[in-house]
């Protein structure tokens, strides 16, 4: 049985950096998305008898990070706001400048979405996960999947006119005579 084997234990360690990804991008935090991932793999092998099918492992493990969030999340309503991250180095200040506004942009917007949209457009984004796992993962019809991840990306693009809209009128001067 995969669940008891050697395998299993190195698979899971193998998988935590995806598992983190997607941690990271629901709880805007790394220390929380660290623990989300670590109480992933713990309740993943305490269960492991329960798992027999090496093959939707990837779709088990995110179902039970996914639960493992939720748990958290009824019990802590705040979501700590992201930290600025430098992701990009070049020389050319003009392209830096504009690339890190785009992210920061997109990180606002992003933090705007509500919960479901932010789970299956990670899920789907980063993941590159198929509608049917990501309903197995979240445990709802793929319609609902399909659905939310339209509605999310509508969401997304107009959030992200937003954001950009006020920072536009923020940095506006008006001459007065």
């Amino acid at each position: 049985m995969f669940g008891h084997s050697r395998h299993f234990k190195r698979f899971l360690e193998g998988k935590w950096r995806d598992l983190y990804r997607v941690a990271y991008v629901w709880t805007h935090d790394s220390d929380l998305a660290a623990d989300l991932v670590q109480e992933t793999i713990t309740r993943c092998l305490k269960n492991r008898q329960k798992f027999e099918n090496e093959k939707d492992l990837k779709i088990w493990l995110f179902k039970v990070m996914t639960n493992c969030w939720r748990d958290n999340f009824r019990q802590k309503k705040n979501i700590i706001a992201l930290d600025e991250v430098d992701l990009y180095s070049t020389t050319n200040l003009e392209s830096e400048h504009y690339q890190q506004q785009i992210i920061r942009d997109l990180k606002k917007a992003f933090e705007l979405l509500n919960q479901h949209h932010r789970e299956v457009l990670t899920l789907v984004i980063v993941e590159g996960m198929s509608y049917e796992s990501i309903a197995e993962v979240l445990d709802i019809p793929i319609g609902t999947v399909m659905s939310r991840v339209s509605r999310a990306r509508l969401h997304l693009k107009d959030l992200i006119a937003n954001v950009q809209g006020k920072e536009k009128k923020a940095s506006t001067v008006r001459r007065i005579k």
